[in-house]
Parts: structure tokens; C-alpha cells; sequence
């Protein structure tokens, strides 16, 4: 995967509107995201900015700053949605299918998946499809 940045930043809306889709985010859900980030996404792709940071780290640090600013989730949705409408080449099947990983994991991570997030879930498995 080449250097993403823009990517991971979109990414880190899209996870944020899982973990926010209840209007709480709560600990298990942010430790799973960071453990998806150094499991899955550092593994994928070993690109670096100009100060020498994995790119894939641009996904925590987006989510972190929606931590602090508290977007409602369907806008965080929304503008994941509007970057993959904008860059659907970008969107491998690879790339999909790790994005779903790692959504599944963030929403089971406190107690289940609860209504709110299997919604924004199935709406990304519809945007998946387009």
C-alpha cells in the first residue's frame, strides 16, 4: 500500500463513528482500535510521512481528535462516506475487507454490538457495494 495519509485520517472518522454511534466511547473500544492499528494496519503498510511516522498511525490520531472535539457520529460517518465516494479506486477488496475486520472488532468490543452501531456497520456494508 502506498503512503495514505488522507486514508488513514478518513479511516480514523469512520471508526470513530462506530465507537460514537451510542454517544459514549468508552475505554475497550479505544484500546481496541489501538490494538487493530499496530496489529493490522502497520502490518499492511510500512509507509512513513515526512517526519517519519507509519502512516497507518494517522487512523489513531484522527480518532483521537475526534475524541476531544466529540463530532456527532453520523457526521463522522458522512465524511468517511463523501472520501469513498471520491476515491472508490482506492478501495481495494483487500482494503475493504480489512476495514470490516477492524469495524466488527471496534463494535464487539464493549458488550456487543448495540443497535446504533449495527447501524452505521450496515451502511457501510451498503457504501461497500456501490
Amino acid at each position: 500500500m502506498k503512503n495514505n495519509e488522507t486514508l488513514y485520517r478518513h479511516l480514523g472518522y469512520l471508526f470513530y463513528s462506530i465507537a460514537a454511534a451510542d454517544k459514549h466511547i468508552n475505554a475497550a473500544e479505544i484500546e481496541t482500535l489501538k490494538h487493530a492499528v499496530t496489529e493490522k494496519w502497520l502490518t499492511i503498510d510500512e509507509s512513513t510521512d515526512e517526519f517519519g511516522t507509519d502512516t497507518a498511525h494517522y487512523i489513531s490520531i484522527a480518532f483521537d481528535y475526534l475524541t476531544e472535539v466529540l463530532p456527532a457520529a453520523d457526521n463522522a460517518y458522512k465524511h468517511f462516506e463523501t472520501y469513498y465516494n471520491n476515491h472508490k479506486e482506492v478501495f481495494t477488496p483487500a482494503l475493504k475487507s480489512t476495514i470490516m475486520e477492524t469495524a466488527l472488532l471496534i463494535s464487539h468490543s464493549f458488550a456487543g454490538s448495540n443497535k446504533a452501531e449495527l447501524n452505521i456497520l450496515g451502511r457501510l456494508v451498503l457504501l461497500f457495494q456501490k
